[in-house]
């Protein structure tokens, strides 16, 4: 199931306000077409918000964002699609009904049964086409969720936490299943985490964001496939929580009062287990 390639995101001076509450300030990015970008924080830093910006779910208060070479984004029309933490299946449906949804207005074209199956086959769930949602383990239905997200073959692919309800083992076969289908497919990847050790497994580029701002910028030159455990892995995953901790114990300005660094992963330490950046309320 091959896709068409990823686009580019790019927000130049982008801003958030809820009322009188700056939830993002001025801030830059440029994500490259095809590139996988993880996005990190304590809660309540921006991060979804962000995201939804970057999707074209939110108005921006001020700044611009673009998608490719140009004109607003939209979650319409298949070129983005976003996957949640809660499947949101509609119980009522067949499972290939539930990723035929995921077509939207395209759904009267002949080849939608084809589509649908690719698109199960690519998460390993054909032979539970016909199954009913309620029948199905967590790990399953976030497959169907994912089935759904990529039928329309999307450009961009965001994800807000899509695996934070799973046990660990199945958290892992999740993030194996999404990398594996980033790399087939090529589309631009927008990764929501509280987990370090997920950003760093299936991240190209991480980045903390403090205040509403860019805190830190690190890229992962790590090659695939990556293993957990790995010293590594380890040794960059200290080097985000550092950073994150040193942010809370000092502060961190948002917009220009923060600061940008962009380092590489090649270079290993002591391996750790995997961690997950909630120091602040639920």
């Amino acid at each position: 199931m091959s896709g068409t390639g990823g686009l580019s995101v790019t927000a130049r001076g982008l801003s958030k306000n809820f009322g009188p509450q700056k939830v993002i300030d001025d801030l830059e990015l440029h994500v490259p077409a095809g590139q996988f970008l993880a996005i990190v924080g304590r809660s309540g830093c921006g991060k979804s918000t962000l995201l939804r910006l970057l999707c074209g779910l939110e108005t921006p208060s001020g700044g611009a964002f673009w998608i490719g070479d140009g004109g607003l984004p939209s979650a319409s029309g298949g070129v983005v699609r976003m996957m949640f933490q809660e499947p949101r299946l509609l119980p009522w449906v067949s499972v290939a009904g539930n990723v035929q949804v995921g077509l939207g207005g395209s759904r009267a074209d002949r080849n939608d049964e084809t589509r649908v199956m690719n698109a199960l086959d690519a998460v390993g769930l054909r032979d539970r086409d016909r199954a009913w949602p309620g029948v199905l383990s967590g790990g399953q239905k976030q497959r169907v969720a994912l089935a759904r997200a990529l039928v329309s073959r999307p450009r961009i692919l965001a994800l807000d936490e899509p695996l934070g309800a799973l046990d660990a083992l199945t958290r892992i076969e999740m993030q194996e299943l999404i990398e594996e289908v980033w790399l087939d497919q090529g589309f631009t990847g927008l990764l929501v985490t509280h987990d370090v050790t997920e950003a760093l497994m299936l991240a190209d580029r991480v980045v903390l964001i403090e205040h509403g701002a860019i805190a830190f910028d690190l890229e992962v030159r790590l090659p695939r496939p990556r293993r957990h455990g790995a010293a590594e892995i380890g040794a960059l995953e200290d080097e985000l929580l550092g950073r994150l901790l040193r942010h809370r114990a000092g502060g961190c300005a948002g917009g220009d009062g923060g600061f940008v660094h962009r380092v590489t992963g090649e270079r290993a330490g002591g391996a750790r287990s995997g961690s997950a950046i909630r120091h602040g309320p639920p």
